[in-house]
């Protein structure tokens, strides 16, 4: 097995969980990392401080985007934290959370929790945002991939490890993104973090169609998935696989950087075609595999 840790497997009150940090500094000024992000409602969040000073953390609602402390509401946690503690809070109502330092009110960052949901046959994907989703507005946004237990013919024992491939499709419909993940509670949580880096498409498309994302309008190449960075897994050869094979076990957010949910633009027009996300589910345990792939295709319209 993936996984040896089970309180991965028995911790429960929520369906999601996402880390944030305070990263170490040398010189006396740090920052939440990430400053900004949108979950989806019913996410548990850990803010850990990775920094030598301590840190006098308050989370609140507000009716404001980042602003200054007097705008913000009754606190709904006040907390010191040193080096390695951590504050946990459940996000379990639609809103605007603002959060800040009490000790340095310079340092302050906003969650962002919506409950957008897409209904497939097989399964659900629940967004941290309303759609459709701004392409000129680059955000991280949260995405919660559930299986859809009424619709299948499959079993899912709860809380256990499922295999999934993870692809994204660009507005061309081609795949700039796959991976195959194992997710320890079977519910794959994953995080979109737009990069407006050039977009390649396959070279074997006509080069009039070739095109990128973001900020450059002219293509000059194309090329494959390595403007991706994945991170949140565990990767560990598994038993029967052949050498140089990998399978990726998520304990947590998976995490996609990359040009993804960004202006898809072809010789200086925007293409107003959506991204799309196709998720399959391989097998349960890392070894059951199933006779056919349970998918889903979620359609991620823009403006």
């Amino acid at each position: 097995m993936c996984f040896d840790d089970k309180n991965i497997l028995d911790q429960a009150p929520t369906i999601a969980s996402y880390d944030m940090i305070i990263p170490f500094t040398n010189k006396n000024q740090t920052t939440f990392e990430p400053m900004e992000v949108n979950l989806p409602v019913n996410t548990q969040v850990r803010l850990i401080n990775l920094d030598n000073n301590q840190h006098n953390i308050i989370i609140s609602t507000s009716n404001n985007s980042i602003s200054n402390t007097s705008n913000f509401g009754s606190p709904l946690v006040e907390k010191v934290v040193s080096l390695g503690d951590l504050i946990t809070y459940n996000f379990t109502n639609t809103g605007i959370y603002e959060y800040f330092d009490k000790n340095y009110p310079e340092l302050k960052g906003k969650i962002v929790v919506g409950d957008t949901l897409q209904r497939g046959d097989n399964m659900s994907m629940t967004i941290g945002v309303n759609l459709p989703i701004n392409t000129t507005e680059l955000q991280r946004i949260g995405f919660l991939i559930e299986p859809n237990l009424e619709k299948t013919n499959i079993i899912f024992p709860d809380d256990l490890p499922l295999a999934y491939n993870f692809t994204i499709n660009n507005p061309y419909g081609y795949p700039i993104y796959n991976k195959k993940i194992i997710d320890a509670d079977g519910k794959l949580f994953s995080e979109l973090i737009p990069q407006p880096t050039p977009l390649y498409v396959n070279t074997f498309l006509n080069s009039s169609l070739l095109a990128n994302a973001g900020i450059i309008s002219n293509v000059t190449k194309a090329g494959s998935f390595i403007d991706f960075m994945t991170w949140g897994f565990a990767e560990k050869l598994g038993q029967g696989q052949e050498v140089g094979q990998t399978i990726n076990c998520l304990k947590g957010t998976l995490h996609i950087q990359g040009p993804v949910l960004v202006d898809f633009i072809k010789n200086g027009i925007k293409l107003d075609k959506p991204y799309s996300i196709k998720i399959d589910i391989l097998a349960i345990n890392e070894n059951n595999k199933l006779s056919k792939p349970i998918s889903n295709t979620f359609i991620i319209p823009n403006k």
